[in-house]
């Protein structure tokens, strides 16, 4: 199921974007990336999947899994 403009829009408001840096991208999988940015509060990560059955976009607190 994906996300609604009103969905993404309420998870970008809970994220320290605002003085935040793109440190890195990387792509664990086909279908999904991560962000690593850096906040003057400290790194953070953003994960981000584009599967059309598992669309979700949030703050990473562990590392990912990568597919093998």
């Amino acid at each position: 199921m994906s996300l609604n403009w009103k969905e993404i829009d309420l998870v970008l408001q809970e994220l320290p974007l605002s003085g935040s840096r793109i440190q890195e991208i990387r792509q664990p999988d086909f279908k999904s990336l991560v962000l690593e940015l850096y906040h003057p509060k400290g790194p953070w990560k953003l994960y981000v999947n584009l599967s059309a059955t598992a669309c979700r976009l949030h703050r990473l607190t562990q590392k990912p899994l990568t597919s093998a």
